[in-house]
């Protein structure tokens, strides 16, 4: 049966499919970002309910690539709908198009990639891709290619890893950086501005130079932490270091998950480098799981060559799981 596809607005988007976590889904889509965007359903003729969606946004290098993501239903309607897109982006002067991706990297992206996991059993996770096993086998079956990989390691040895990494704490607390606490910042507006002031300084300094970074304002920043952070119901184990006169200098972001600690965002100042500041922040948050009672951590979303794959060499790995991000070139018109 021939596959119809449809423009929608984003009212009308979000609430299909049976997406679990709709509160979020309609944040990413009406979120008060500047960039545009295409939201598209599926439908077999002659039927009235959409059997899938997608959203594409041009917003990556000037215009000259799209993000495509927001991918749920019938993989049937994937080939039909990605050739719809492509057409539509054509004329509008894209020439490369990626995915998964929900507008830039400052939202969620990736498909995690179920056939390369390895090692033991292991949970899923809501910070993780989210999709279907197999459906990540659609990308390539469209004509894209892997142009990056990630990865999520579980350790045990947490205490051990704690203890190696106390050195730095101690050393930057000696010199007179401060340690300070996200979940004590986040309680009054005052502190959480400032705390999020120096997480927005921190962030720009330090993925600047990241693959696909896209510069956001620090009004953006902000709604989006503070959405982001309030989904994370235990931010204990989440630290800023402050260095003598009160500039953020480092934080670790991290946080207790299905009894491991989810390292997610360790970033340093360039002007506080070469000091292994992000060991001392991360020991912050290893020292206060530990103390929790928890010996496992995951390293979670690493991109493939980054220094974070070194900090779990000493420790045995539990599990792994990959994820992808897919690029597919296309003649603009």
């Amino acid at each position: 049966m021939k596959i119809l596809i449809r423009e929608v607005s984003p009212q009308e988007f979000v609430g299909y499919f049976g997406e679990p976590s709709r509160d979020a889904l309609a944040r990413f889509v009406l979120a008060p970002v500047p960039f545009p965007r295409g939201l598209f359903f599926a439908y077999r003729e002659g039927t009235s309910t959409p059997i899938a969606r997608v959203g594409v946004s041009q917003s990556l290098d000037d215009g000259k690539s799209a993000a495509v993501g927001f991918w749920a239903g019938d993989p049937e309607a994937y080939p039909t709908l990605m050739t719809f897109i492509e057409n539509w982006l054509r004329p509008r002067g894209v020439s490369k198009v990626m995915g998964p991706m929900i507008y830039t990297t400052w939202f969620p992206y990736r498909a995690r990639l179920y056939s390369l996991e390895r090692a033991g059993v292991s949970p899923d996770f809501d910070w993780e891709p989210k999709q279907p096993k197999g459906d990540e086998a659609i990308w390539e079956f469209a004509g894209y290619e892997q142009i990056e990989s990630y990865s999520s390691r579980a350790y045990d040895g947490l205490k051990d890893f704690s203890v190696r990494l106390s050195p730095p704490l101690d050393a930057a607390l000696k010199e007179g950086f401060q340690l300070v606490s996200f979940a004590e910042e986040m309680k009054e507006p005052a502190k959480r501005i400032e705390l999020l002031n120096g997480l927005f300084d921190l962030t720009m300094e330090s993925f600047s130079d990241a693959f696909l970074f896209n510069a956001i304002s620090r009004e953006h920043f902000h709604q989006l932490y503070v959405a982001g952070l309030s989904e994370i119901k235990d931010l204990s184990c989440s630290f800023l270091l402050r260095d003598s006169d009160g500039r953020a200098a480092a934080f670790s972001f991290a946080f207790p998950d299905q009894g491991y600690l989810v390292l997610k965002t360790i970033a340093v100042g360039r002007s506080y480098r070469g000091k292994r500041l992000s060991n001392a922040a991360m020991a912050a948050s290893c020292q206060e799981a530990v103390g929790q009672g928890l010996d496992t951590m995951i390293h979670a979303l690493m991109r493939r060559g980054n220094i974070s794959e070194v900090f779990g060499e000493k420790s045995t790995l539990l599990w792994e799981h990959r994820y992808g991000l897919f690029a597919k070139s296309i003649a603009s018109s």
